[in-house]
């Protein structure tokens, strides 16, 4: 039973690796992910993955970025999410206050459950995020959708609800409701909107310039790392959110612009179609990830992370749903319109919101 499950969740990926020492591989990296803690896994996951878009330009023959950063070791679904869903159960616990205080390394506890809780979730993580592939394919970011599914599945699980329940006077949307970041929400000086812009311009440039370097220089694989990088750098300057310092969180940004512009690219649209549509992803995974954290994190006990929640709904867009319905296609007007529309949409909801903050300080 066990290889024939093993064969399913691995046909599609070519592991080579058996069941048990997958297990135990993923196990050991969901503990080894809440030892650290969540957020200093992820800057692990983001420096190993710096290291191998480098390898990937010199034509390494390693492939870290398969292997080791979303591999078994440092995968956001063996190692970040398990960390944050550990992160639920000390608090359930009592061994913590602070159910979404990312920065701690759960060692420091001094629980040791804590991190085998972790390892548990590591395993489900890896079969979780197997199975999402093997079904979906390349047209979805099954890594973010994992990280999500099982970090709601731990709020549910220690906390008694998913998304949280309301404390009385409450919104979850709206006029008055928290917000995810106080630096980075609508209507409140135009913060979002500008960084958006400025995170997704270098997000489609870089994808741009990879893609140019591997066609010169007869290497696909720099090709095949041209989203990560805008990613790895956001989540690296993560850090300084440990030494309490408001950096802002643009990883999210990053990455969706560059998968818009890759999508552009393999479709043999202009550089200027590519920056467009850079502009058109990032700003929408900005604006969803601000939505998406009032609506999943915020409430309640539990770390459901908003960007990674963001990449789940917004990359389906590029890598199967725009392709599949022939958006991406140079020389159609859908092709310019949706992301000149999708632009706009939060344009005039940036707008709107400004207005009303203002009628609210102003009555």
């Amino acid at each position: 039973m066990i290889e024939m499950i093993s064969d399913f969740y691995f046909a599609r990926s070519g592991s080579k690796m058996s069941p048990m020492m997958t297990v135990l591989s993923s196990f050991a990296a969901g503990a080894l992910g809440s030892a650290l803690g969540a957020l200093t896994s992820i800057v692990l996951c983001a420096l190993v993955a710096l290291a191998g878009i480098a390898a990937n330009l010199a034509g390494s023959d390693l492939n870290l970025v398969n292997d080791v950063t979303f591999g078994l070791l440092l995968g956001p679904h063996v190692s970040f999410a398990p960390a944050c869903c550990a992160l639920c159960y000390v608090w359930k616990r009592g061994y913590l206050a602070d159910s979404k205080d990312s920065s701690v390394p759960l060692i420091s506890l001094n629980h040791a459950d804590a991190l085998l809780v972790g390892g548990l979730f590591g395993v489900a993580g890896w079969y979780l995020n197997a199975g999402l592939s093997r079904l979906a394919g390349d047209s979805i970011d099954s890594v973010a959708l994992t990280v999500v599914l099982l970090s709601l599945a731990a709020k549910w699980i220690f906390g008694g609800s998913p998304i949280g329940r309301l404390e009385p006077g409450e919104r979850r949307l709206g006029p008055g409701s928290r917000p995810w970041l106080s630096t980075q929400a609508p209507g409140q000086g135009f913060n979002l909107l500008t960084l958006s812009v400025i995170v997704s311009l270098l997000g489609g440039g870089i994808t741009l310039h990879f893609h140019s370097m591997a066609a010169e220089t007869g290497n696909p694989r720099i090709a095949e790392v041209a989203t990560l990088f805008m990613w790895a750098l956001g989540l690296i300057q993560l850090l300084f959110l440990g030494e309490r310092l408001n950096v802002p969180i643009f990883h999210h940004i990053g990455l969706c612009s560059a998968v818009g512009a890759q999508m552009a690219i393999k479709a043999g649209s202009s550089d200027y179609t590519a920056i467009l549509w850079a502009l058109a992803l990032g700003i929408t995974a900005a604006y969803l990830a601000d939505l998406l954290g009032r609506l999943l994190h915020i409430h309640g006990p539990g770390y459901v992370d908003p960007p990674s929640a963001a990449i789940a709904v917004v990359s389906p867009l590029a890598l199967g749903i725009f392709p599949a319905l022939g958006v991406d296609r140079p020389g159609t007007v859908w092709n310019l319109a949706v992301p000149i529309l999708l632009i706009a949409l939060f344009l005039v909801y940036e707008l709107h919101l400004r207005l009303r903050i203002e009628r609210r300080m102003n009555p």
